[in-house]
């Protein structure tokens, strides 16, 4: 039973009175304070994708110190290479399910806090680990990070930042992970690769900054606590004639909803809500398209080029010496085009330039797999500068457009009212395709060779581009609640015109 403070609505603060005594009144000047305090949440949000980036490219440059060091090569084949490289897949795919309900049920602040902890926890046991069991036990306990950044993180900077911020702040979040990459590779190339776990641990230490952070008003409102909610959303975004617009429809739209009453999963009422919601258009619409984005981006192989970059380049130019040299130029590169790719979202609407940038990486694919087939059968010479730099012509389409606004769009798409359900799917369909062609990939490399693992690429990210450009809507600049009504409006108009369809028929 919530009390009549929580039951207070917006308007019923917000009298003529009130609302110019708290001063929320004056609308005509700016401020950057909130500005402030957006980049001080969200660069809390970026230093965990740089800590991704730090343990998901630590494998490419751990593996080969491993086997130089180990007294039997057999130790580490490419059956434990392969192990090493996705088992944080597999430790993140309980946390998908996990994270939401946490979420959900505690709030995002105390999530996040949780995260950071178990954190702490699994870079302390990659550097404390004398054996390779260690090692796996580590990487495992670190799966908490991709769950997250599955799961909440980008719905969670989705909720905190204004319309008008949240396009680049979400690509500088894509552009933090593949910044780790980088740095790691790096590290591992000139030094031991426990260096890259004391960096970790160091920038570890920033994330106390959570402490600060305001709860979500969005799941503020939606316990029906709307006077917090208030709160914190003005201390986030300000107080200006489009915050306050917002925060007015956020506690309309959850103030209109009807609050459950199902105490239990197992009971008929949960199933028949649970039957609701999947066959609701305005939740399976959205969570399919976003389900297509993150497919969109797995399946053009550009985090398997990345994790397995020295045994592809080495395959390539024969010279280890040369494969880590091209690791680093390709990585250099791949961070370079995520920055460039940051600057241009902003002047091109979502959907263009994903499209766009889909259908140049799909276009270098087809002319890498054709000149690698070329090669291997001596129809053409074979020369690394040109195999590398069409490598690289295909990272930067690839981080550019599909790989930053990967995350940015998904967590625009899922709609506010089915949160937990919708951030559970599409995690689970990230972390899964994920393991898939991580694990497999190595595999594929053999049966295939590069040619054919890269035409299957270029293949499959062709059909989802297709359907991308049929379904995907535009999200720039667009509130949560106003991409949601969006489908929402849709869904209704569809019914509609199919019931005034039957009428004529039957008329």
């Amino acid at each position: 039973m919530k009390s009549n403070k929580d039951q207070t609505s917006y308007a019923e603060v917000n009298t003529d009175e009130g609302y110019e005594a708290q001063g929320y009144g004056n609308n005509s000047k700016s401020s950057w304070t909130p500005f402030f305090r957006q980049l001080l949440f969200s660069s809390t949000i970026w230093t965990l994708y740089f800590l991704y980036g730090l343990h998901i490219g630590a494998p490419t440059v751990l593996i080969a110190q491993l086997r130089r060091e180990s007294k039997s090569p057999s130790d580490i084949d490419d059956e434990m290479a392969s192990w090493i490289t996705s088992i944080v897949t597999f430790g993140a795919l309980p946390w998908v399910f996990l994270l939401p309900m946490i979420s959900q049920f505690m709030g995002r602040k105390k999530t996040f806090i949780f995260i950071y902890l178990s954190c702490f926890v699994g870079f302390l046991v990659l550097y404390l680990c004398k054996n390779l069991t260690q090692l796996l036990i580590g990487e495992i306990v670190l799966g908490i990070v991709l769950g997250c950044l599955h799961a909440i993180g980008p719905l969670t900077i989705n909720e905190y930042v204004s319309p008008k911020y949240r396009g680049i702040f979400m690509t500088i979040k894509s552009a933090s992970s593949y910044w780790g990459m980088w740095v790691s590779n790096v590290i591992g190339t000139f030094m031991d690769w426990k260096n890259i776990v004391i960096l970790a641990f160091m920038c570890n230490i920033y994330t106390i900054t959570v402490l600060i952070w305001p709860e979500s008003p969005y799941w503020l409102a939606q316990n029906g606590k709307v006077i917090e909610c208030m709160k914190s959303h003005r201390w986030l975004k300000g107080n200006s004639m489009e915050a306050e617009k917002e925060l007015e429809n956020i506690i309309r739209s959850f103030k209109c909803q009807e609050q459950s009453n199902v105490k239990s999963i197992f009971s008929k009422e949960y199933l028949f809500t649970l039957y609701k919601t999947l066959s609701c258009k305005a939740f399976y619409k959205p969570v399919s398209i976003a389900s297509l984005i993150v497919l969109q981006y797995h399946l053009s192989g550009k985090l398997v080029c990345s994790m397995y970059a020295i045994e592809l380049l080495k395959k390539i130019t024969k010279d280890e010496s040369t494969a880590y040299r091209g690791m680093l130029i390709l990585d250099g590169i791949t961070v370079f085009s995520v920055y460039c790719g940051c600057v241009l979202s902003q002047f091109f609407k979502r959907r263009t330039y994903l499209l766009s940038s889909s259908l140049f990486a799909i276009i270098f694919l087809y002319i890498l797999s054709l000149y690698l087939y070329l090669t291997r059968e001596s129809f053409i010479p074979e020369n690394n500068i040109i195999t590398i730099s069409l490598l690289g012509f295909y990272s930067v389409a690839v981080s550019g457009g599909p790989m930053i606004l990967l995350t940015s769009v998904c967590g625009e798409l899922i709609p506010i009212r089915y949160q937990r359900s919708a951030a559970i799917i599409v995690g689970a369909v990230a972390a899964t395709v994920m393991i898939i062609t991580i694990k497999s990939s190595l595999f594929l490399f053999k049966t295939l060779t590069l040619a054919g693992t890269f035409l299957c690429f270029a293949i499959l990210s062709s059909i989802i581009t297709i359907l991308l450009y049929l379904y995907l809507p535009e999200t720039k600049d667009r509130t949560p609640l106003e991409i949601e009504n969006n489908f929402v409006r849709t869904s209704s108009s569809n019914e509609t015109g199919k019931n005034n369809g039957l009428m004529n028929r039957y008329n």
